[in-house]
């Protein structure tokens, strides 16, 4: 069985390397011990959670100091890219949900 970290870790780094091959240049999360993770996806949850239903960029910018600069990047870079939002949508609802009972 797996943990909620190692599943978080699997999924961040999975959306990381979905966006460097769809043309971002950097890590847009950085490399972080399993604890870390799950701290941030707890900090999507508890920040983020209307603007993660509503699929909302706008919100998503709103109080951005709790995001890491690269990832506030990384959204301006799927925001030009409508192909990529609801890819990316999805991925934040599951760093968000996947926490929510944790």
């Amino acid at each position: 069985m797996t943990t909620l970290g190692a599943f978080i870790e699997e999924k961040v780094g999975n959306m990381c390397n979905w966006l460097i091959l769809e043309g971002f240049e950097t890590r847009p999360i950085p490399e972080l011990p399993q604890p870390q993770l799950m701290v941030m996806c707890d900090l999507l949850r508890e920040h983020y959670q209307m603007a993660i239903e509503n699929r909302s960029f706008g919100d998503l910018y709103d109080g951005h100091e709790h995001l890491p600069e690269d990832f506030r990047l990384a959204i301006k870079f799927v925001q030009d890219r409508p192909s990529l939002h609801d890819k990316f949508w999805r991925y934040l609802a599951l760093f968000s949900d996947s926490v929510s009972g944790a």
